[in-house]
């Protein structure tokens, strides 16, 4: 049936309309009544409850991306699990199954804002409030491969480490960082 009912318990913080699909994440629990948990995927134009629910375990989805045309979505924030699979912050899965990517590991020692898809979805560049990205140093900003994770070295924006970035925002011929609002 339509979506009549959304509960959450930390307000919607993602939304992303894929073609006829509404992926919506944050700390959702339930949708009509069946339990989802920080994600849903919605059919835009009946409003119907899609599958996968890939079985995000934590408290929060802040930020997911997903490369138009592809079967692979990304998700960031005080994510801890697919499927009961242990992630940390990051993860990457195939669309259509909701089984993680082979291959893609992330280690991010703090918390992450946002990801954004670059390069056609070559690469993946994260912000947020961390100092370090699989062990080496990332003041904040990281460009990461997409299909396995690994950091690219060399790439390093020199931010101040007092600044917090929330997000990045596209403005055609670069990516600027947008940072946070404390007031």
């Amino acid at each position: 049936g339509l979506i009549n009912e959304l509960e959450v318990w930390d307000g919607v913080r993602t939304a992303l309309l894929d073609g006829n699909n509404l992926y919506i994440g944050g700390g959702i629990a339930k949708v009509n009544s069946i339990e989802r948990s920080l994600f849903a995927k919605i059919d835009y134009s009946t409003g119907i409850l899609q599958s996968p629910d890939f079985g995000l375990g934590g408290r929060l989805l802040r930020k997911m991306a997903k490369q138009s045309g592809e079967n692979k979505f990304y998700f960031a924030g005080q994510i801890e699990s697919i499927f009961k699979t242990t992630v940390v912050r990051i993860a990457a899965v195939n669309n259509n199954t909701g089984n993680l990517l082979p291959g893609f590991n992330v280690s991010v020692d703090g918390k992450v804002n946002s990801i954004y898809p670059v390069k056609n979805g070559q690469y993946l560049l994260l912000v947020g409030d961390f100092g370090t990205v699989n062990g080496s140093p990332a003041n904040k900003v990281a460009l990461i491969d997409s299909m396995t994770g690994a950091r690219l070295s060399g790439f390093n924006f020199g931010l101040d480490p007092f600044e917090s970035i929330n997000n990045v925002v596209d403005e055609g011929s670069q990516i600027a960082p947008e940072y946070r609002d404390w007031e």
